[in-house]
């Protein structure tokens, strides 16, 4: 799910929201005066990339 920042077109302050893509445009408010914020840009992305090796078997995890 990317990170979106945003900017209040009122009061000019600069803040991060995790949502997904077809929710970034809506209610975009600003988290200090309500003032309405615009999208700037995505700027990165969450991912889990644990891996458990009990999944994927024994063999994968001995050094050879």
């Amino acid at each position: 799910m990317p990170i979106y920042t945003y900017r209040c077109e009122q009061c000019g302050y600069v803040f991060e929201d995790l949502t997904s893509y077809d929710n970034r445009d809506k209610n975009s408010k600003c988290n200090l005066c309500d003032g309405k914020a615009i999208r700037a840009a995505a700027e990165t992305f969450g991912i889990n990339t644990t891996l458990d090796a009990r999944k994927i078997g024994r063999a994968s995890c001995r050094e050879r």
